[in-house]
């Protein structure tokens, strides 16, 4: 599985609507900040998005905005937007994104405060899943609100990707996942986590040099090799401790060979020792990581 998307699997997000409706005659919306990964999407007519030190947007059919982290925003629609006679309805949808664990802030860190892509952007990708969400606000059959959530999750993704391919290069980790020099590199750290991996070794992948590989590495991610080499193998490891592995398999399975070598390294990214986050999964606790 190529990096990027083994890297989407990895986080295992699910998305929610929470708002999915007509909005009629003069409205607004005040959010709240919360930190939330939420997007909305104009799915008909218009309205104004408003960001504090960020300024007003028009927001046009089709319009979709991604805040990685949700600030205090407004949502709305006046007469000082409408040269007709009346005011035009307007039809929004919006999603939450939720994720496995908190090894995401790594990817959501890689995006701008507010994500604005624009119809005429993405309409290739878009205007298919946008005539479906349309279909099923229209016709309301059963499993609307379970289709919903999963073209809101196809909306998320494709907006990951956009992002990407649109900012080639731009400095952080996503980078590495747009990057053709790197991606045989990363696609094998993501295949293998428990082998030992040394720069050299990876550097050949890359056909680079070592000094070549590790300093273009770190400028296209801002992240060392060897940085970026752990972080996903705890990725991995706390995604099989969800799955009910041992803490010494998993130990294995993501290369060490010293289970108190893991242990340190695993408390170091989440706060607690392996055992105890194994111990909450099985008991269904809840649990920050």
């Amino acid at each position: 599985m190529e990096a990027f998307s083994s890297l989407i699997q990895q986080f295992q997000f699910h998305t929610e609507v929470y708002h999915n409706a007509r909005l009629c005659g003069n409205w607004k919306l005040e959010q709240h900040r919360t930190d939330q990964t939420c997007f909305h999407l104009i799915t008909g007519g218009h309205c104004y998005l408003s960001i504090p030190d960020y300024g007003d947007t028009v927001l046009e059919y089709g319009d979709l905005i991604l805040f990685p982290k949700e600030p205090q925003h407004s949502l709305f629609n006046t007469e000082l937007q409408t040269s007709q006679e009346g005011t035009q309805d307007t039809d929004l949808l919006c999603a939450k994104v939720d994720f496995g664990h908190s090894g995401v802030e790594a990817l959501l860190k890689s995006l701008p405060h507010v994500l604005i892509l624009k119809n005429q952007e993405t309409n290739f990708w878009l205007k298919p899943i946008l005539n479906l969400i349309i279909a099923e606000n229209t016709l309301r059959h059963r499993g609307s609100d379970a289709i919903l959530n999963r073209l809101s999750e196809l909306i998320f993704i494709y907006s990951l990707r956009h992002y990407l391919n649109q900012n080639p290069t731009e400095v952080s980790l996503l980078a590495l996942y747009a990057d053709t020099r790197l991606s045989l590199a990363v696609d094998a750290i993501h295949t293998h986590p428990g082998t030992n991996w040394t720069i050299d070794k990876l550097a050949q992948i890359s056909a680079m040099s070592r000094t070549r590989f590790a300093v273009y590495f770190k400028s296209r991610s801002g992240w060392t090799v060897m940085q970026y080499i752990t972080w996903w193998r705890m990725q991995v490891a706390l995604g099989l401790l969800k799955q009910g592995e041992s803490v010494s398999t998993v130990s294995y399975q993501v290369g060490y060979q010293s289970e108190s070598a893991f242990s340190r390294v695993f408390a170091k990214h989440f706060g607690c020792n392996p055992g105890k986050a194994s111990r909450q999964f099985r008991s269904g606790t809840k649990s920050d990581i």
